[in-house]
This record gives C-alpha cells, sequence and structure tokens, in this order.
C-alpha cells in the first residue's frame, strides 16, 4: 500500500511559538501559571521546554489562546507527517503503549536515575526559594529538560518476534529497544533494559550529573553490602581480564542493576546477568 500524508503537531517549534507568544505579551512564566489556574510553573517551562517539549491538553490551550489573543490553531505549528499504511501505523502505536505500560509498572525504582527530589539523589537537587511573601519553600535546581520531563517518547520502541538468541535489545547509537513478547513478560529482563534506557538519557547531559547518581548508589548500597567495593572490582576485573567493552554495562549500570535486586527480592546479580 501507498504511503500517505497527514498533518501533524510539531511540539518543538509549537514551543518556540508559545514561548514568543508569551515574551509578545510580556508575561513571566509565573504570570502564566496564575492566569490559566495551574499548580506549578514547571507544568509552563514543560510547554516552553527546548528539546521535548509536551503539548498543552484541550483546556489548556484554550486557555492560552484566551490569554494571548489568538486562535486555537494559531498556538500550534504543523508539519506534515509521511507514514506508511494506516494499519502498520496502529500496531506501532500499539506496540510503544504494550511497551511504555509494561516499564511504566516499575517506573517508581527509577527516581534515582532522573534525579528527582524525594529519592536518594535529593540532597544533591534540593534547595530553597524565597517567595514574595518572604517566606522560603523547598524548591529542585533546574535539571536538563532530559531528565526532567523524561518519556519514552525518546525512544523508538519495538515489539517483534524472537530473533535469535536475545529477547531484548537496545541500540543506543540510535535510541530503539526491540523486546520480544516473551521478553516483556520477564521482569528481570525488562529491568535490565529500563537500566539501559535511562543510563542513556544520562549519558546526554553533561557528565557530573551521571557521577552523582552513582555517587548516590554507591554510599545507599553500602550500608547494606558489606562487599560492595569488592563486588565492583570483581565486575570491573573481567572486564579487563576479557578485554570486553564494559560501555554497556559501567559501574553505574552494575550499581542499579543490585539495587534493583535488593528492591525486588532477588539474588545479587540477578538483574545485570539477565539476557
Amino acid at each position: 500500500m501507498d504511503a500517505y500524508n497527514n498533518v501533524g503537531i510539531d511540539s518543538i517549534e509549537t514551543a518556540k511559538n508559545l514561548k514568543k507568544l508569551r515574551i509578545e505579551n510580556n508575561l513571566k512564566l509565573k504570570q502564566v501559571r496564575d492566569a490559566i489556574g495551574l499548580s506549578a510553573e514547571q507544568t509552563v517551562c514543560s510547554w516552553e521546554s527546548k528539546t521535548h517539549p509536551k503539548l498543552p491538553s484541550i483546556d489548556n490551550a484554550l486557555n492560552l489562546a484566551r490569554l494571548y489573543g489568538v486562535r486555537l490553531d494559531q498556538l500550534y505549528k504543523t508539519r506534515p507527517v509521511k507514514t506508511g499504511s494506516p494499519e502498520k501505523v496502529d500496531q506501532e502505536i500499539r506496540d510503544r503503549i504494550t511497551i511504555s505500560m509494561r516499564m511504566g509498572e516499575f517506573e517508581e525504582f527509577f527516581d534515582d536515575m532522573r534525579m528527582e527530589r524525594e529519592s536518594i539523589c535529593g540532597p544533591f537537587v534540593a534547595a530553597e526559594a524565597q517567595r514574595e511573601d518572604g517566606t522560603w519553600e523547598p524548591e529542585t535546581i533546574p535539571l536538563p529538560d532530559e531528565l526532567t520531563y523524561f518519556s519514552y517518547d525518546l525512544f523508538k520502541l519495538k515489539l517483534c518476534k524472537k530473533k535469535g538468541s536475545n529477547k531484548a535489545q537496545f541500540y543506543p547509537g540510535t535510541g530503539c529497544f526491540v523486546i520480544t513478547p516473551e521478553g516483556l513478560e520477564d521482569e528481570k529482563l525488562v529491568l535490565h533494559n529500563m537500566i539501559h534506557l535511562h543510563e542513556w538519557v544520562l549519558n546526554q547531559v553533561p557528565g557530573h550529573y551521571k557521577e552523582m547518581v552513582t555517587k548516590s548508589l554507591y554510599q545507599e548500597l553500602r550500608k547494606s553490602i558489606s562487599n560492595l567495593d569488592e563486588r565492583i572490582e570483581e565486575n570491573l576485573s573481567f572486564f579487563r581480564e576479557s578485554q570486553t567493552d564494559c560501555d554497556e554495562h559501567d559501574t553505574l549500570f552494575f550499581l542499579k542493576s543490585l539495587d534493583l535486586d535488593r528492591k525486588r527480592g532477588y539474588e545479587l546479580g540477578t538483574i545485570y546477568g539477565s539476557k
């Protein structure tokens, strides 16, 4: 079947347009938040993100249009979309939803790799901000958009039939994650690859963020794993002696796999070895 053309919303260009309209109306982020009744200023920031913007809901879009004095269609920027058959597109969407929902079951265990305030990385991002009335409130230091607005939309997610011995494979060069239906049922395998995906995002931002996550995991795991240093050294020695590239399973990956073993009740080393 021939490819067909459609029109989609260009999220990056829409984000630029929303920021342009706000500036033209001499409004600050906080003023927009208050004007349309939002609880968090960060929501407005997410609409104007330079790298991974989120589109406002239809209700918020209508409120923005009224606030900026434009029609609804003047908020959004569109682009032509050329796709394959409708059936193929529908299947790709279903696969993406299936994989995202499965990984979403374990998302709470990765708050540290997104450096969320309530995680073990909290001390690195905690701050205080003084409000207009002089009071101080807990705040979080600004993080790269890739961490603040982490989403599986960053990746190409594919569900496929088994090929060879692997039930799952992440390709860091393209950000593509492929998994079989059988692999998706394997909790350990899903967790193994979720580490890959989250670490891939950390590799897109300045290196000190990854160092903070690694340090936080190390300090936390030392409390419950007495021979942690020996385990780390053994893991590094394996790569040195086998002359195998350890980039895909570095120290951060190793530590996070132990953390997940501990939280999910597996023997230490289980998730690290899942393939």
